[in-house]
């Protein structure tokens, strides 16, 4: 969130319940996108309107990846027989699986739901 000369990011931008930890995550991958923008105001590479791209961005990957996962999460935590959630439950079915599958494992620790788009063609590689 934006205003003037202002920026929330992080937790200071968005309520997140604590399931599954995607605040945390979500606050991290908020101010590395933050980062990249304001090094990229410093260097000249981006005008200050590159915030306001910013402030979209992060917003709508709240809205549409954080927000419903995170809610999942919570729902999934009181509707979960403790009993069978290993067997029943897709996402834990899927962490069973890491376990032992390391080419899945490897799949799964390399998606990325935060694509940080810069405006003019400029992405976050660019500034690094």
């Amino acid at each position: 969130m934006r205003v003037g000369r202002f920026m929330l990011a992080a937790d200071a931008a968005h309520i997140c319940n604590p399931m599954g930890g995607l605040g945390l995550t979500g606050g991290i991958v908020d101010v590395g996108g933050l980062y990249d923008c304001l090094v990229g105001i410093y260097e000249s590479k981006a005008g200050e309107e590159i915030l306001n791209t910013y402030s979209d961005v992060r917003r709508a990957k709240y809205n549409d990846v954080v927000n419903p996962i995170s809610s999942e999460n919570l729902v999934r935590m009181f509707k979960a027989d403790p009993d069978s959630v290993l067997e029943t439950d897709e996402f834990f079915k899927m962490c069973k699986r890491a376990e032992t599958d390391l080419e899945f494992s490897k799949e799964l620790q390399n998606v990325s739901c935060m694509p940080w788009e810069i405006e003019r063609g400029m992405n976050a590689n660019d500034l690094r």
